[in-house]
């Protein structure tokens, strides 16, 4: 199957995207405090929201369709609250199409108006695909996943025309709408922005303005609402400083609209301009409109591609910021998993001297041979006095007491399971300072937040698992070295001599039967039986490759094998027992999921799209 369009790929994961942004709570209406700060905080959210949805319905609704003639053209009628939009609907029209209502936020979903059976949407299939077409007697209610197609009477207007009533961006609960109105504009081949001296300096209003020309939409400017002697003073202010301020706020050129003025009326009073030999003001306006409608335009592709590339930028800066605090956290759990090996392996299997693992093949293949049994058994006894129950005890102990910045494990653990202790109590110590100093980072991710409480939530769970798995690890090391010293012994009584060397090898012990050493007849005191024993005097030999040295070597080879094999051992105790915990706890924590892709890859295409755009013909 050959690849998608690059518009059919871009439109299908800016879908994804919606839906990830929608499943954290991004696209409420009203967000919640935790998803809200993933943007900055509630204003941050609300341009995120804005953001997101207007990138969307531009790439579905003027960058996607191609150009079809003859299709209807769209005239949005946009606006704050009260300045009498649906009034100016009504004027356009000629006739009395919009409900009015001195009363703000009155209008509240989206009104298409069509000559005879028109269907609006025809060559805009993927326009308003989130909402329900429903009839005038259907509008009323609270929901706002709806719109509406109605009939326009008369000939004042092309019979091509649809004429769009708009809720407004500014009333108390505008959120509630805000996806009704994007899509109504992103369809507009013109708006009439609606103003009038009370908000024409509203900076939110005018930031429409400004997005709406960025995006590549044609306005016309209706002043309504002003007091005739006041008229060019509001209009030389705009011209002359609120729209230059914006365009300096926003790097960006401010747009220039044509204005005209209607003559000063109530809500409902509309139908007083109709007269146009009385009120010119109407006719002005309409005329306006067709006259911007009728010149050689076509939807501009490449600018709203443009824009929409630029707010879907925004957006996944937002996914970066989460991802960031995400692969901080993965980092930081391979650092611990990685530093509690190097703690145990310091700390159990390196040593300036002989290391305990190694005393303990010496104390086994002195089982196997049978030498020095009193002491042997005794010594024996020492190694293996903990049973599970206690060790789990001693263990959960001893990390509590680490927890609290005292001393390291006690030394009444066995010194493996001092280390995995010792070792245990720096891994939750070190992830935990880590979650601290991203939350003392201001202003930091909320990510850090979420994952202290969940941390603190784990801890005791981590602590149990640690416990419980301790035992068994202990009795895993002992079976190593069991196998290892019968691997050894096997070796060994392939050459008698060496075995006589080791006969009359007695075990010196210190109080409580603790090892301290080995004496060797015509050798002396040893630490390390094997090393000093067997391995170091026939590796010195210089025959090389004789039967003595191949023996030396193999047990030499073997005590390396047993001690890799317990680093291995050790790493994978802490897999199982922290890794799965660790990674679960950040899907706990405020975040956006999405496919490890699809942001490279939305990048990349939207890329590919304006590229391509650039090289289509005007």
């Amino acid at each position: 199957m050959p690849p998608a369009a690059p518009i059919e790929s871009v439109i299908a994961d800016v879908a994804v995207l919606r839906r990830s942004f929608a499943s954290a709570g991004l696209l409420d209406a009203t967000p919640a405090a935790a998803a809200a700060a993933l943007a900055g905080g509630t204003a941050g959210a609300a341009h995120l929201r804005r953001d997101l949805l207007l990138a969307d319905a531009l790439l579905r609704n003027r960058v996607a369709p191609r150009p079809v003639p003859g299709r209807p053209r769209h005239v949005v009628v946009f606006g704050g609250t009260k300045v009498g939009k649906s009034s100016v609907v009504n004027i356009l029209a000629k006739a009395p199409l919009a409900a009015t209502s001195p009363e703000g936020g009155f209008t509240r979903l989206a009104w298409a108006f069509v000559a005879g059976r028109t269907d609006p949407l025809a060559t805009r299939p993927l326009a308003f695909r989130d909402f329900a077409r429903v009839p005038p007697e259907q509008a009323a209610g609270d929901r706002f996943d709806l719109f509406c197609v109605a009939p326009r009477t008369g000939s004042t207007l092309p019979n091509d025309m649809v004429l769009w009533d708009t809720p407004d961006c500014d009333s108390v609960g505008a959120e509630r709408y805000l996806p009704a109105l994007i899509e109504a504009l992103s369809l507009a081949d013109l708006v009439v922005y609606v103003t009038s001296i009370e908000k024409y300096s509203v900076a939110a209003l005018v930031e429409w303005v400004f997005d709406l020309h960025a995006a590549g939409l044609d306005l016309v400017e209706c002043l309504n609402k002003t007091p005739a002697r006041d008229r060019p003073a509001v209009i030389r202010r705009q011209q002359e400083d609120i729209f230059p301020r914006m365009a300096d706020e926003r790097n960006a050129p401010a747009p220039t609209l044509p204005i005209v003025a209607l003559r000063f009326m109530v809500e409902g009073a509309e139908a007083d301009l109709w007269n146009g030999t009385l009120h010119p003001e109407a006719d002005d306006l309409r005329a306006a409109v067709l006259r911007r409608l009728d010149a050689e335009r076509h939807v501009d592709a490449r600018k709203a591609a443009a824009d929409a590339a630029l707010r879907l930028g925004r957006v996944l800066d937002i996914v970066q910021q989460s991802r960031s605090a995400s692969a901080a956290w993965q980092a930081a759990m391979r650092d611990a998993l990685t530093g509690f090996v190097r703690r145990y392996e310091a700390e159990y299997l390196t040593s300036g001297k002989v290391i305990e693992p190694f005393s303990r093949l010496n104390i086994e293949i002195m089982r196997l041979l049978d030498l020095d049994t009193q002491r042997l058994n005794a010594v024996l006894a020492a190694f293996r006095r903990f049973n599970p129950a206690r060790l789990a005890t001693e263990a959960a102990l001893a990390v509590l007491r680490g927890l609290a910045g005292r001393t390291s494990s006690p030394d009444s653990l066995p010194p493996q399971a001092r280390a995995f202790t010792d070792a245990h109590t720096d891994l939750l110590n070190e992830l935990g300072r880590t979650i601290d100093r991203a939350r003392r980072v201001q202003p930091h991710h909320p990510f850090w937040d979420d994952l202290g409480i969940a941390w603190d939530a784990a801890l005791p769970g981590l602590h149990q698992a640690f416990a419980a798995r301790l035992a068994g690890q202990l009795e895993n090391t002992e079976v190593e070295i069991r196998a290892a010293a019968e691997n050894i012994v096997t070796e060994l009584r392939k050459r008698p001599v060496l075995l006589h060397a080791l006969k009359g090898t007695r075990i010196a012990v210190r109080a409580g039967a603790l090892l301290a050493g080995f004496f060797v007849p015509h050798v002396g005191m040893v630490q390390d039986l094997l090393q000093e024993v067997v391995i170091a005097p026939l590796l010195l030999e210089t025959s090389e490759r004789s039967a003595d040295w191949l023996v030396g070597a193999y047990v030499d080879q073997r005590r390396r094998a047993l001690i890799a094999k317990l680093g291995q051992d050790a790493t994978r105790f802490a897999e199982t027992i922290y890794w799965a915990p660790l990674h679960a706890l950040a899907g706990t924590a405020t975040g956006i999921d999405l496919p490890d892709d699809l942001p490279e890859r939305l990048a990349a295409d939207l890329q590919r799209l304006q590229s391509s755009l650039d090289m289509a013909p005007a």
